[in-house]
């Protein structure tokens, strides 16, 4: 969370909070909600999106009280638009899986990033991410190599 790399905690707007990496498992703890959806927010950034493919999100989160959140797949070198518009997430302390699937309908993006927005919204709540995935899975965008079989 600390090297720029991968995973990044971001805090604005008044937001507080802490977060961790432990056993595999994405921990955060809000202490102050912000102003903002975005207050208390982690990221993964630089995700190349190529244009015509889809993808799969997939992650299990799970929070210690009921916790409504959003996440999307955002072009923040890119005006902000949405690949993968905001999907409203209800945690509850149970583990649950969440699965959602996009097409990029837009041009080539090197710099996709996945977010979990915490931030605005009461209670506050200690909420943990696990198994987080992008998946292509189909790919239409001409730039596969033809391989002939021997």
């Amino acid at each position: 969370l600390d090297d720029e790399e991968n995973w990044r905690f971001l805090l604005f707007a008044d937001g507080d909070g802490t977060a961790q990496i432990k056993d595999g498992v994405l921990e955060v703890s809000e202490t102050a909600k912000g102003t903002e959806e975005y207050s208390v927010q982690i990221v993964q950034a630089e995700i190349p999106l190529h244009k015509g493919n889809k993808y799969r999100v997939s992650f299990d989160a799970k929070s210690s009280v009921d916790k409504k959140i959003f996440m999307c797949i955002s072009a923040p070198t890119a005006g902000w638009v949405r690949y993968l518009p905001e999907r409203f997430i209800r945690m509850t302390p149970e583990w649950q899986t969440f699965t959602y699937e996009f097409e990029m309908t837009r041009k080539d993006d090197p710099n996709g990033r996945l977010e979990f927005n915490m931030g605005k919204r009461m209670p506050l709540a200690d909420m943990s991410f696990r198994n987080v995935r992008i998946e292509q899975i189909e790919d239409f965008s001409g730039d596969c190599e033809v391989v002939e079989a021997e």
